[in-house]
């Protein structure tokens, strides 16, 4: 094969070219004969003869390589039917042309040499129609590669959903055009998401009249202060979201208070106060007990959710804790709705499709499996459950069969709480020492699952590395600056996010709550007056700050992220 051609054959990324016909498969560094067909057959994992599967290759890699070999084979179906309709062609001429000399040569009155030009009929070249199933394949492979998506996405359940529907609709289907994506269905599905939570929607709404009564008027500031004892009202959180249910829990706290400046006579019998057609309406929602009732709702439902962003926000490693956090926060609602099934089941399933669709990766699971305050937990239902993906995990650290050796033996240990790991120390430290140092100091008796342990258990979850509008990737790829290479991006995200830990660490006291601001954001909804108020927004999403295709992450990625919201509004 010629070095252009071996250039330009994108398959070569993925091998060494070796001396004579050999290549080296970069995954598993099998040494092949045959050239990069076979290595492209070997990545594909299709069934060829002579050809054994790679074992290491990535998903999205043979993914790829499939779509390659699909690709050339059409081509030489098409190059294949265009040799043979030429032969034809060529066959048809031959019988034309003998039986016009036979006509002449019969009826010509004269010797007369005739000379014969065959009429030839041109034959369309046609590519033979491919079947509808391929025809619909090759289509669908043409818009992923046309729009570098990434393979993994044909693996969403929206995806078949998506293939579902425009089969129903049949021949003459014409998708949605950009502009009415970006609108019209951006507005309709919000609205639907919308539409099972409006009640908090309406709370939130109604809490921030109330507070930008208060806030919009220095006099009545002063007085409200001068019934709260100089407390504020609202809170600024480290995203909207999470502001929006902080400042829910402060009002509640300020409740009998409120009701108390409102029927004081310095506000009743000030007619600039009472006589407002909006400080009446305020006055009467104040007044209502049904929105109190929302307002105690919201509070109950967000909190689990705002203790689990404080644990994972204080710099600690919580990878080990996340899982049984979001497990404890579900239990939650489960007992706060224990009487209202159908409420129960609408937060729920929110929670679970952005958690378990989107967002779950198989390290959290491995780190619930190896925190010892979760293994070693009687009450702890999940265990079987995770299991599957810590075995995933450790499959992916430890590539080989030399690396896992011993690793089943070590796994047993561990769980059985053999050896070091049933010491009266390692007991009594389960509980009270951070999973990371627990195995460091009790992990001797498994030291390959003890490396594995410490690696995976160290990492650390956080979410005050998000601005409240743009995350630090945003802010350094936006259109404001050229665009620029992945290393240079991480590189640059990776100093901003140790400037910002390192000016948290030294300007905030470590007994701070860590979603929480001191300072009142004055731009906020709470705050500042608009004719056309935003929809509120819902908490913030459990983004992964390890998604598992990656265990070298060199900066914390968030757990939550501050532009998509767990409740999905």
């Amino acid at each position: 094969m010629s070095a252009v051609v071996r250039e330009k054959d994108v398959c070569w990324e993925y091998a060494e070219k070796l001396d004579g016909n050999k290549v080296k498969c970069k995954f598993c560094l099998r040494v092949l004969n045959g050239g990069i067909s076979r290595l492209k057959h070997h990545l594909s994992r299709l069934p060829s003869k002579g050809v054994n599967p790679c074992s290491k290759v990535r998903d999205d890699v043979s993914d790829r390589v499939r779509a390659i070999i699909a690709s050339k084979d059409d081509v030489k179906e098409t190059s294949n039917a265009k040799k043979q309709k030429v032969v034809e062609g060529k066959s048809t001429v031959n019988v034309t042309s003998s039986r016009s000399l036979l006509t002449v040569e019969a009826t010509a009155p004269t010797p007369v040499v005739a000379k014969v030009y065959p009429t030839v009929m041109p034959v369309p070249m046609a590519v033979p129609p491919l079947s509808s199933q391929e025809n619909a394949e090759k289509n669908i492979a043409l818009f992923f590669f046309e729009n570098k998506l990434d393979f993994s996405v044909a693996r969403s359940p929206s995806y078949q959903l998506m293939v579902d529907a425009i089969g129903k609709c049949g021949a003459g289907f014409t998708g949605p055009s950009a502009d009415m994506l970006r609108t019209t269905w951006l507005e309709r599905i919000k609205s639907e998401e919308f539409s099972k939570v409006d009640w908090v929607n309406k709370c939130i709404l109604q809490a921030q009249t109330i507070s930008k009564l208060i806030y919009n008027s220095v006099s009545i500031l002063d007085l409200m202060k001068k019934f709260t004892g100089g407390q504020e009202l609202i809170k600024t959180g480290i995203t909207k979201p999470v502001s929006n249910f902080l400042s829910l829990q402060s009002m509640l706290k300020q409740r009998s208070r409120l009701k108390q400046m409102l029927n004081s006579p310095e506000f009743s019998m000030n007619s600039s106060y009472a006589s407002n057609p909006k400080n009446i309406a305020c006055i009467a929602t104040i007044e209502d007990g049904d929105f109190w009732r929302a307002v105690e709702e919201s509070v109950a439902i967000s909190e689990p959710f705002l203790k689990v962003m404080r644990e994972v926000s204080g710099g600690k490693p919580a990878v080990g804790s996340i899982y049984e956090l979001m497990t404890r926060a579900k239990e939650s609602i489960r007992t706060y709705y224990i009487m209202d099934e159908s409420k129960c089941k609408t937060f729920l399933d929110i929670v679970d499709r952005k958690w378990g669709g989107q967002l779950h990766s198989p390290l959290h699971s491995a780190a619930a499996f190896l925190n010892p305050s979760v293994q070693y937990n009687p009450e702890i239902k999940f265990l079987v459950s995770i299991k599957e993906d810590f075995f995933k995990v450790i499959e992916k650290l430890l590539p080989t069969p030399d690396m896992r050796r011993d690793i089943t033996n070590q796994i047993f240990i561990f769980t059985r709480a053999s050896g070091m790991f049933g010491c009266s120390l390692a007991m009594e430290a389960r509980d009270t020492v951070a999973p990371g140092l627990w195995w460091e100091q009790f992990g001797d008796s498994a030291p390959v699952l003890q490396r594995v342990a410490i690696r995976i258990l160290s990492q650390v979850c956080s979410t005050f590395t998000f601005e409240k509008h743009w995350s630090t990737f945003q802010q350094i790829h936006s259109e404001k600056r050229n665009k620029i290479d992945k290393e240079t991006l991480n590189d640059l995200a990776y100093i901003n996010y140790n400037l910002k830990l390192t000016r948290q660490m030294r300007t905030k006291p470590l007994e701070a709550d860590p979603i929480q601001y001191d300072d009142i954001d004055m731009t906020s909804e709470w705050v500042e007056e608009s004719d056309n108020p935003s929809p509120t927004q819902w908490l913030d999403r459990f983004g992964s700050a390890l998604d598992g295709s990656d265990l070298n992450t060199r900066f914390n990625a968030a757990i939550f992220g501050a532009n998509d919201h767990l409740f999905g509004l």
